[in-house]
Parts: structure tokens; C-alpha cells; sequence
């Protein structure tokens, strides 16, 4: 009897990753080096849930008014 959990992730997998935005969905397959058909579910869920981590990192980061990675650093000013 085949895995019940492999036959529904070659369903599942590809459904779910076609309501995710296209940067979400590029982002988690970038490096994986096995395409999203080949996924399980629980592999989907990881890369999911390390996506969001992630983002959410970064919106924080942002929020607190540090640069990203892609600007410059701001200098201090100085009143004189």
C-alpha cells in the first residue's frame, strides 16, 4: 500500500504553492535543488515556515528604521 502521505503531497504540495505571491513561491524553492513537485508536505511546511521567518525578521528590522542590506548606512548628523 503506497504512503498515504507522499500520494497527497504530489496534490497538495503544488495546489498550495499556487495561492502563494510569485516571490514567496521563488524564494522557497531558490536552492532547494529538487522542484516543488518532488516536495512532501512537511518539506513545503518547512520552507514555508522558514520564508515567513524571514520576512517577519526583516519586517522588524525595517520597522525599527535600520537600513537593509541594499542601502547605505545612514551617518548620524551633526549639529555644529
Amino acid at each position: 500500500m503506497p504512503d498515504d502521505k507522499v500520494t497527497y503531497s504530489a496534490i497538495v504540495v503544488p495546489v498550495l504553492m499556487e495561492k502563494l505571491p510569485k516571490q514567496i513561491q521563488l524564494s522557497m524553492v531558490r536552492g532547494v535543488g529538487k522542484t516543488m513537485l518532488e516536495w512532501t508536505l512537511d518539506e513545503f511546511i518547512m520552507a514555508l515556515d522558514s520564508e515567513l521567518d524571514v520576512r517577519e525578521c526583516h519586517a522588524s528590522v525595517v520597522k525599527l528604521g535600520m537600513p537593509s542590506s541594499n542601502q547605505a548606512p545612514r551617518r548620524p548628523t551633526q549639529n555644529i
